[in-house]
């Protein structure tokens, strides 16, 4: 998948930017406040639907207006986006393929796309919320229906968690919790079982391609998925949640659930690597999941999904720069922010297309 062009109106600091692209590497250069950074989440916004990272859609339109438009050019078709306040309180959301409206199951992974983000870097440290994040960002692009089962779930959790804490200031009865549990059940076991399957894929990639990270002293790994049961079928899931009834009362919060999931990266000891690794030996383990995540996404889609790296290079030093950009498939569409050319390796600049954006206004 190669884009060609991008234009933008009204996403954060853009008001109006327009770009054609004429190579397979791409660096945007330019100070703090230029707009690099947005334009990649414009392109990642094209292929997820959601901010980058992901937060609040509505977040993304620009201060003084009250929608945004995003349209970008690939050389398989035109993806167009808008959203934009509906009333005070409601908005609406409309994307289309070769100007057919498309609902949003149709259109998640139509431009398939990887992120190297410098929050990345710091992932197996970080609470578990951001490595769910990175699991539902592949799936999003690669499960029919994914964004509708997470939907769901959230609902469900809500409604569910509305319940318990009408239960806790007894103003309803702990037996209605039966038909929200029983509601949850199957989006949470469909996303943990998707979960669980990339994770199995992950595993068995993953030592092999951190192996060069470190100079070939990678030792043995696994990605260990930690899911919210030991089992993934409903009538597992209902028990855990008939165990769990009473505390979930006292918080007024669902403590089962893959809202709770989470993964590490372990040594044949089981060790959790997050606190025994060196920081540049945690980020070359990062780097070797992205490469992981890329191969996945081909494989599933038959298509090269596009590299975001966003800073990514101010965060490491310079051979740690040459070993990244080794490992990044040759065939993939790269685009890199910088706030200087000086970053970039001088073999990168030769071949890439640099694009120099502003100040800000």
């Amino acid at each position: 998948m190669k884009i060609k062009e991008l234009k933008v109106t009204n996403v954060r600091s853009l008001q109006s930017l327009d770009l054609t692209f004429d190579r397979d590497f791409v660096v945007l250069v330019g100070p703090n406040g230029s707009g690099k950074t947005t334009a990649l989440e414009c392109i990642f916004y094209s292929s997820l639907l959601q901010a980058l990272p992901p937060g609040k859609t509505w977040e993304l339109i620009n201060f003084h207006e009250n929608y945004f438009r995003i349209e970008v050019v690939t050389d398989r078709h035109r993806l167009s986006f808008y959203y934009g306040k509906k009333s005070e309180k409601k908005y609406e959301r409309t994307q289309s393929v070769n100007g057919v409206r498309k609902p949003s199951s149709e259109i998640l992974g139509a431009l398939p796309c990887v992120t190297f983000l410098p929050q990345d870097l710091n992932i197996l440290s970080a609470s578990p919320a951001p490595r769910r994040e990175y699991l539902d960002e592949v799936l999003l692009q690669t499960v029919e229906g994914y964004e509708g089962t997470l939907r769901e779930y959230a609902r469900v959790i809500a409604q569910r968690n509305g319940l318990l804490d009408l239960i806790k200031k007894n103003l309803a009865r702990t037996e209605e919790l039966v038909f929200w549990d029983e509601r949850l059940a199957l989006p949470a076991i469909q996303i943990s079982r998707a979960r669980q399957t990339l994770a199995q894929y992950i595993d068995r990639n993953l030592k092999q391609v951190y192996i060069g990270f470190l100079e070939g002293r990678g030792g043995e790994h696994r990605f260990h998925y930690q899911p919210f049961g030991p089992s993934l079928d409903e009538k597992t899931f209902l028990g855990l949640l008939q165990q769990s009834r009473e505390a979930d009362v006292l918080s007024s919060r669902t403590n089962v659930g893959p809202h709770r999931d989470d993964w590490k990266i372990m040594d044949v000891n089981n060790r959790d690597l997050s606190r025994y690794y060196s920081r540049g030996e945690q980020r070359g383990l990062i780097i070797a999941l992205k490469v992981v995540e890329t191969t996945y996404l081909n494989q599933i889609l038959k298509e090269e999904p596009v590299i975001l790296l966003d800073e990514l290079f101010a965060e490491l030093d310079l051979p740690r720069r040459q070993v990244v950009f080794g490992y990044l498939p040759p065939g993939n569409q790269k685009f890199l922010t910088a706030s200087s050319a000086e970053e970039i390796p001088k073999r990168v600049f030769k071949s890439a297309q640099i694009i120099k954006l502003g100040a800000p206004a």
